[in-house]
C-alpha cells in the first residue's frame, strides 16, 4: 500500500482512531514481602546423616 508523499502515516492513524483518553494511572507496586533468611540446607544434612552414623 504506497502513499503520497504529502500524508503522514501517523497523522492518518490518529485522525482514523480518533479522540482517545488516558487511561488510569496504575497503582503503586506493593512492596515486596521480605525474603526469608538462607539456610545452609546441604551442611544441614550432611550434619544430620553424619550424627545417624
Amino acid at each position: 500500500m504506497s502513499h503520497p508523499d504529502d500524508e503522514d502515516p501517523a497523522a492518518l492513524f490518529r485522525a482514523a482512531i480518533g479522540e482517545v483518553k488516558p487511561l488510569r494511572k496504575d497503582a503503586e507496586p506493593a512492596p515486596a514481602a521480605p525474603r526469608p533468611k538462607p539456610r545452609a540446607r546441604m551442611a544441614e544434612r550432611d550434619e544430620a546423616e553424619a550424627a545417624g552414623e
